[in-house]
């Protein structure tokens, strides 16, 4: 028999669109047989649920003022920090009937609390409990505490075993709930205790489970996409061999493929024919470049390339590749399913001329460099109905060199305004990277782009040539395209060939390895955070 008992759900969270995972949360509570009142905290916005009372005020004497008119046995706490439930509340709520006890907890640090008389008697107790702090033991310490369900397995391997051990609590334990904080949590916490696979194995696991769109739209509008990207390690690595070509012609019966190409240097025409030609036979390709002279020359080099429709457009030459897409290119970004966009590629500002070519076999190499690849980027997209955006990573090598910690260079502010003009209502910060596609070849979902294509675009808001080589328009739109996927309800990530991936860690070891090295050689040896602490003083010390 179940004990009587009310619920109170603390709601703390600020953004809207988060609510799919909240009502999700209300409605199980509701079918659970569970009363529920709802009282907003902090700058939690207006929240309207049929069937659930929402109070105004602080936490713990709103519920001294509930259970003075109320009869319940046990008062359910908890509060939107927590997602889920993953399986019915049936199992939970026999533990807590079970459960001898004044307090239950769910588990260690979980924000979800069953308080009976004892413990509700205690308003100090109570206002910790609707606090956002750890609970002191003393606190608790002339009360009888249950654990639901019970980490004590896992006592040595973690203190947070909702955070470290997600699949387990869920899995094997059968705990209901998870902190969505597994997702966005500070990566240096989460290699100073684990090894950083914990998110990605989870959410492996909630794709079995339950809806993990609530999951994306909670993400993608409250956190900064570097925070998600690391947990859930977002770089795609795809072979160049072995795809399965049936599967892509049946799925390219009912989806639409475009590459568009922006093509100005005559001299790679060829290459760029070459690329050209790993695209499946269904795909319409556009081109755009800036004389009838060259269209010419593109409609000779390109015609037998196995193609849908191949269709060269001349625009102007003011904005170059960004105005190319958002102006030439507008109406196919608008209708196409996928879209794989791209512009050949000198870097003619960076010497050596081997530098350049290096940031741009990276584009190409990590875009189209075989016809199975891009396959496989069309099947990617379709088992990820989320993924929004895919580009090659950014180039860190020779001057690039600091790209790997400051990919804004001079265009954080740029961006930020952008956005703000643009409209976008996204997480964005001066210490959060974008997972930009410098360079501008990308891969993406047409309705990725469309939150930037709502502004009416002419050729008259670029810089006119020579243009600079930083620091404009053009490399604000550079950074905004990972953000406008973000508006638009999808996840951007990056994209490595298995070739390329071997290079990609080679040489990032080779960075970690030689900073390492010096730092040991002068008396810093310990972990990564530290390591940099002691950086820290030595330098501020001279």
């Amino acid at each position: 028999m179940f004990m009587v008992r009310r619920c109170v759900y603390l709601l703390r969270e600020a953004h809207a669109k988060a609510f799919g995972y909240i009502s999700q949360t209300l409605c199980a509570l509701n079918d659970a047989g569970l009363p529920v009142t709802v009282i907003r905290t902090g700058d939690s916005i207006p929240f309207d649920a049929s069937g659930v009372s929402v109070l105004e005020g602080d936490p713990a004497s709103t519920i001294d003022e509930l259970l003075k008119t109320d009869c319940a046995e046990e008062v359910l706490l908890l509060d939107d920090r927590l997602m889920g439930p993953l399986f019915p509340l049936d199992d939970l709520l026999r533990r807590a009937d079970a459960a001898d006890c004044d307090l239950w907890i769910l588990s260690r640090e979980a924000p979800c609390y069953g308080l009976r008389r004892n413990a509700l008697r205690s308003s100090g107790l109570l206002k910790l409990l609707c606090s956002t702090e750890p609970i002191p033991p003393e606190t608790v310490s002339d009360l009888r505490v249950a654990e639901l369900y019970d980490t004590s397995a896992l006592r040595n391997l973690t203190e947070h075993p909702l955070l470290d051990e997600p699949r387990r609590m869920a899995e094997e334990l059968g705990c209901p709930f998870f902190l969505h904080e597994v997702f966005h949590r500070d990566y240096d916490e989460v290699i100073h205790a684990t090894l950083g696979h914990m998110g990605q194995e989870f959410y492996r696991y909630l794709q079995t489970v339950w809806n993990t769109d609530l999951l994306w739209d909670y993400l993608l509008q409250a956190c900064h996409q570097e925070d998600y990207y690391r947990n859930l390690h977002l770089t795609y690595v795809l072979p160049r061999s072995h795809a399965d070509t049936a599967w892509t012609a049946e799925h390219l019966k009912t989806h639409s493929l475009a590459l568009v190409m922006h093509l100005y240097y005559e001299d790679l025409l060829e290459e760029s024919c070459a690329y050209a030609q790993n695209f499946p036979p269904e795909t319409d390709v556009y081109i755009t470049t800036n004389s009838q002279e060259k269209k010419g020359k593109i409609e000779q080099i390109f015609r037998s390339i196995p193609a849908a429709s191949l269709e060269v457009r001349v625009v102007e030459n003011r904005g170059r590749d960004v105005s190319a897409y958002l102006i030439g290119a507008r109406d196919v970004l608008e209708r196409y399913d996928y879209v794989c966009l791209y512009h050949d590629k000198k870097t003619l500002q960076t010497k050596p001329g081997s530098v350049g070519i290096g940031f741009s076999y990276k584009c190409t190499e990590n875009l189209f460099p075989t016809r199975d690849f891009v396959e496989n980027v069309i099947r990617l997209f379709a088992d990820n109905p989320r993924l929004g955006m895919l580009s090659p990573p950014p180039p860190h090598h020779a001057a690039y060199f600091f790209v790997i910690s400051n990919p804004w260079s001079q265009n954080y502010h740029l961006t930020a305004r952008l956005c703000k003009l643009l409209g976008f209502d996204v997480p964005i910060s001066r210490e959060k990277i974008p997972l930009a596609p410098l360079g501008t070849c990308f891969w993406c979902r047409g309705t990725a782009m469309a939150p930037l294509l709502r502004w009416p675009w002419s050729y008259e808001d670029f810089p006119p040539e020579p243009n600079n080589p930083d620091g404009t328009l053009l490399h604000a739109i550079e950074r905004i395209y990972p953000f406008s996927a973000v508006e638009a309800g999808y996840y951007p990530a990056y994209l490595l060939s298995d070739r390329y991936a071997a290079i990609e860690h080679t040489t990032l070891k080779y960075y970690v390895q030689g900073y390492n090295r010096l730092c040991t050689e002068h008396g810093i040896q310990s972990y990564q955070r530290e390591m940099c602490a002691q950086l820290f003083e030595k330098l501020q010390a001279k």
